[in-house]
């Protein structure tokens, strides 16, 4: 080989470089790939697995993270012990609980139904990973396990509802009055847990006094009394109450329409009626206003009494109210009176045992 040639021409040099490596390459690719292997495997086998140290840290508090669309009430907080292992890099520090940070997202957890709701007496169990649950921990540091591999945590939806105001009530008036409560507003905005606002059917306020001095009628403002005030919020927090009394032993009147209209007939008199008639009237009863409220629709009833009548014709007829409770009397009755029509009932036709007198069957028989 004349190196001198080279020397003088270096293109004849990269030439001869470049046949070498042409020369057989598949073979001299196969033994690169195949010695990048086995450095990769005695590298991760020896070399990696050496600068290893594996450690528990014990107790990492797992927090739940807040947010305005859920309740988190107060709970035992879960802790639970974390299986490390340490790079080669990172052996030299001294880790403890404070370097770590377990955090649970519910709004991040599965649905049930469609819906995120959970119940404050049912706890809903999270299994912990590393890739969702750990929010913070040292470089150099990898998680192998937890210990216990899953925690129970109590959380539910919170929502607002409307419910009803109800007023106690404590004492009594007079004998002969009566209250009636006028509350405004009538239902209110309760906020929280929706596993303790679904069971409430109403939100009472303080209790309302009564007393027999109390004759006329009187407005107070009322305070809406908290079932819960750890967990639940309510707007407005008070409520104005209108009371009326009334004197039931009062005279009122009460018009009463339709009221069914029937006639009264003695089954032996022989006579029918023929005319047509209304099937309801109109009335206004009056009386004292614990008996107007007393009388049931289904036995108020006004009647044509015709059991005094024998003779057909026509007759003027008062119409009559039955069925009214205590003192009540008819004030007014429209029609206050029908004009009825009486006929006699149809004679039946002789039956065929019967023979009319000169039958000559009955001569035959003399």
């Amino acid at each position: 080989m004349n190196w001198s040639a080279f020397k003088i021409k270096p293109s004849l040099f990269v030439q001869h470089i470049w046949d070498a490596i042409r020369n057989d390459i598949w073979r001299k690719v196969f033994a690169l790939l195949l010695g990048t292997a086995c450095w990769l495997y005695i590298d991760n086998m020896y070399v990696r697995h050496k600068s290893r140290q594996w450690d528990t840290i014990e107790e990492v508090k797992v927090n739940l993270r807040s947010s305005p669309k859920i309740f988190i009430p107060e709970q035992v907080p879960s802790k639970v012990r974390l299986k490390i292992s340490v790079n080669f890099s990172a052996r030299s520090q001294r880790f403890t609980a404070g370097d770590f940070r377990l955090e649970i997202d519910p709004l991040k957890l599965p649905l049930e139904g469609g819906v995120q709701r959970r119940s404050l007496q049912h706890p809903c169990r999270v299994v912990l990973t590393d890739k969702d649950h750990v929010l913070r921990k040292p470089a150099g540091i990898s998680i192998l396990g937890f210990d216990p591999p899953e925690v129970d945590i109590y959380f539910d939806t919170r929502d607002i509802l409307q419910k009803n105001v109800h007023v106690p009530l404590q004492g009594a008036l007079k004998k002969g009055l009566r209250q009636k409560l006028i509350v405004t507003p009538e239902t209110i905005s309760v906020s929280g847990p929706l596993s303790a606002i679904s069971p409430l059917l109403v939100i009472e306020t303080e209790p309302l006094l009564l007393n027999e001095t109390m004759q006329h009628d009187f407005s107070t403002k009322m305070k809406v009394f908290n079932p819960d005030s750890r967990m639940l919020e309510i707007y407005p927090d008070s409520v104005d109450v209108r009371v009326s009394i009334e004197d039931t032993q009062s005279y009122s009147r009460q018009k009463f329409t339709p009221v069914p209209l029937s006639i009264l007939i003695r089954p032996d008199s022989g006579l029918q009626m023929t005319s047509k008639l209304p099937a309801h009237v109109e009335s206004i009863l009056h009386g004292q206003i614990s008996w107007l409220e007393a009388v049931e629709r289904n036995r108020l009833k006004a009647i044509l009494d015709l059991t005094s009548f024998s003779q057909p014709g026509t007759y003027h007829v008062p119409v009559q109210m039955i069925g009214m409770p205590g003192d009540l009397k008819a004030e007014y009755v429209n029609p206050s009176a029908c004009m009825v029509t009486l006929s006699l009932l149809p004679q039946a036709p002789p039956t065929s045992d019967q023979t009319p007198p000169g039958d000559p069957k009955n001569e035959e028989a003399q």
